[in-house]
């Protein structure tokens, strides 16, 4: 029997026997009988099977979690450090054992961690994924810029050529136009 089953059972006990009373009754056979109590949790405890070692650590935890509330009578056995003697389920942990108790925690937890889980791997894939794409992107500007870069040096270069050999061409025909207006001139002298 599982550790939450256990607590389930003891929370079930208490509710059905000891929550319609609702005051602290014994929970071992010593008090419970000299208090003529038919009913106890140790004895429902140990007739499925819980191990006695685990009856008073399963009690604190229990009140730990506030689903039960503990008493010492008389009050000299808290003082003394001796285990409580009495007890009673809260409201709470009637709540808590009518919402499937402490198996159902255990079941949704782990549900709860498993969704968790798969959220968390699906966010490393994406991850992943995006960091593909972003490496595929960049390489993609990286040869969109160099081919760009080519093309736009490539057209400058062409627009340089036609510069040149339009400027070439003004200062040939300049010259051109210079001598024939030389000759034009000595011609004119010579006349």
């Amino acid at each position: 029997m599982t550790y939450e089953k256990q607590l389930d059972e003891a929370l079930e006990y208490l509710r059905d026997n000891i929550a319609i009373e609702g005051t602290f009754l014994y929970y071992d056979k010593r008090r419970a009988d000299a208090n003529n109590q038919a009913h106890y949790l140790f004895k429902h405890l140990k007739e499925i099977g819980v191990k006695d070692q685990f009856w008073l650590p399963l009690i604190y935890y229990l009140d730990d979690d506030k689903y039960i509330d503990l008493d010492w009578q008389p009050k000299e056995e808290e003082a003394a450090h001796n285990p409580p003697n009495q007890l009673k389920i809260t409201f709470r942990g009637i709540m808590f054992i009518n919402s499937g108790g402490y198996s159902q925690k255990k079941i949704n937890d782990d549900a709860q961690n498993n969704r968790l889980e798969k959220l968390e791997q699906s966010q490393k894939d994406y991850q992943n994924y995006i960091v593909w794409l972003t490496g595929i992107l960049a390489l993609g500007t990286t040869v969109a810029g160099v081919y760009y870069f080519l093309e736009i040096y490539d057209t400058h270069l062409v627009i340089a050529y036609y510069l040149l050999g339009l400027i070439s061409g003004i200062l040939l025909a300049a010259l051109v136009w210079s001598i024939f207006q030389k000759r034009k001139k000595s011609k004119d002298k010579q006349r």
